[in-house]
């Protein structure tokens, strides 16, 4: 006769450092191996470093190497040699949009000025995809990241007072300043305010996604710090992909609250309508006319035309470039065209300057295939944001998975929007906040059932939840 033990399907994690994220899923544990090794405190110290470490994106080396670059170096040695000697399992997200991408790079670099430009670009891509398996796989295992996502909003903190120090530095406490279109733009820690901007936009929907766990108030105190430092930067496109952002956020968040869509749609339809019916009659009276002028002169909307000026400049050029190389001018290569005389972008070089869009920077630089990865990628993430509901609330809580959602949702609406003028794919920050979505989005890591018989090895593994294809 066989005596059979049953373990219980799944046990709590220890309130240990394994736990220094707020986790409130199940942990793995393997009786026969001990601890995973993956839920070493190492690796929690290491992601609660990642948050703080991204604002400091100044290079500190050659090829625009940053500090954080110098320790993912290290961690992610590390991890390889974790998953090979331990046999550890791992996820390979976004293969099919990365095929895609990847062949119309290689294909591209055939016409490519700078065949240098170009393979150190694919260099960097392959270094963030692997930086960003390593963090889903970190993160994968770490309940809902509340302290994670903690130290994101504490990072973006920081990163704004930076900015408003910036922007009191040489104005003040004059407040019209903030919205006026002349004057420096606060950076931040950064390399330019745009990026800044981007970082900051982030942070926003990082913290509408601690609804539920931090007091309402601390969400209206940094809402509005960071949207102080957003306005210090002066980035057009940053402010307006934060405003679509906002509105899709709060279209998500009021649905998971059982608001009726035809109700929703109709309060936004007549909100539009009102701001448009004032701003016609202000025009029609001489007074609200020269208040218009006024606004467009003084304030950041009057370098909204200047901007777009000079990107369509860009883009008729790059338009140029893929009627003769179809199959696209190799990545990173926008920027080492040479132009005419009659051409020139800035004052001091006859090169050209980046794309300022991902999209057209991705179909002129890695030609049609490369635009299909890209939207193909968009639309994988989009799929796991709005059919994550489930695994967020397993996760988090309905009600902070709610919350999740709706942030996530807000800031996958504001990197499409901002792409449109911003080539942002190589920012650290978004990588990283990639890794948050789709980790918290995807399937929770919980302990398979593990029966021990007389005269057998005990047997455990890993199983994870409505795993993915």
């Amino acid at each position: 006769m066989t005596c059979a033990l049953h373990a219980p399907s799944a046990t709590r994690a220890p309130r240990t450092m394994s736990r220094a994220f707020g986790s409130t899923a199940l942990t793995v544990a393997d009786p026969a191996r001990g601890a995973h090794p993956l839920d070493g405190r190492g690796w929690d110290l290491y992601l609660l470093a990642v948050p703080w470490l991204v604002p400091l994106a100044t290079p500190v080396a050659a090829g625009q190497i940053a500090c954080l670059d110098l320790l993912n170096a290290v961690a992610l040695l590390a991890f390889t040699l974790t998953v090979v000697s331990r046999r550890v399992a791992v996820e390979l997200p976004l293969l099919v949009p990365l095929f895609l991408a990847g062949t119309g790079s290689v294909l591209a670099v055939a016409d490519a000025r700078s065949v240098g430009a170009a393979v150190l670009a694919l260099a960097q891509d392959l270094y963030l995809y692997l930086w960003l398996v390593m963090l889903l796989a970190l993160l994968r295992r770490r309940g809902d990241l509340a302290r994670f996502r903690i130290a994101w909003v504490a990072a973006a903190g920081a990163v704004a007072l930076t900015c408003l120090a910036q922007w009191l530095e040489r104005s003040g406490l004059s407040l019209v300043s903030l919205v006026q279109p002349g004057g420096l733009r606060s950076a931040g820690s950064f390399a330019n305010p745009n990026l800044c901007a981007n970082y900051l936009a982030l942070g926003v929907f990082v913290l509408l996604g601690l609804e539920g766990r931090v007091r309402p108030w601390l969400l209206w105190v940094g809402g509005a710090l960071l949207g102080a430092a957003l306005l210090a930067t002066k980035s057009n496109g940053g402010l307006f992909a934060l405003a679509v952002g906002l509105m899709v956020s709060s279209g998500v968040r009021a649905r998971s609250r059982g608001t009726d869509v035809r109700r929703l749609a109709g309060v936004t339809a007549l909100g539009l309508a009102a701001l448009v019916l004032a701003a016609w009659g202000a025009r029609e009276t001489t007074t609200g006319a020269a208040w218009l002028q006024a606004m467009g002169e003084r304030t950041l909307i009057g370098r909204v035309a200047h901007s777009s000026e000079s990107r369509e400049r860009i883009w008729q050029r790059l338009e140029h470039s893929l009627a003769r190389s179809p199959l696209g001018i190799g990545p990173a290569n926008s920027s080492a065209q040479a132009l005419e005389i009659g051409e020139h972008e800035r004052r001091d070089s006859a090169q050209a300057k980046e794309a300022h869009s991902d999209y057209l920077a991705y179909l002129v630089e890695r030609g049609p295939l490369g635009l299909l990865g890209l939207l193909a990628g968009i639309g994988q993430i989009g799929a796991l944001v709005a059919r994550g509901r489930r695994r967020l609330d397993a996760r988090a809580g309905p009600r902070c998975g709610g919350a999740l959602q709706a942030a996530f949702a807000g800031a996958l609406a504001t990197l499409l929007v901002q792409s449109t003028v911003l080539e942002q794919l190589h920012f650290r920050h978004l990588w990283a906040f990639l890794a948050l979505m789709c980790a918290a989005a995807g399937p929770v890591v919980v302990e398979r059932r593990a029966r021990v018989r007389l005269g057998r090895a005990p047997r455990a593994g890993l199983e994870l939840g409505d795993q993915p294809a």
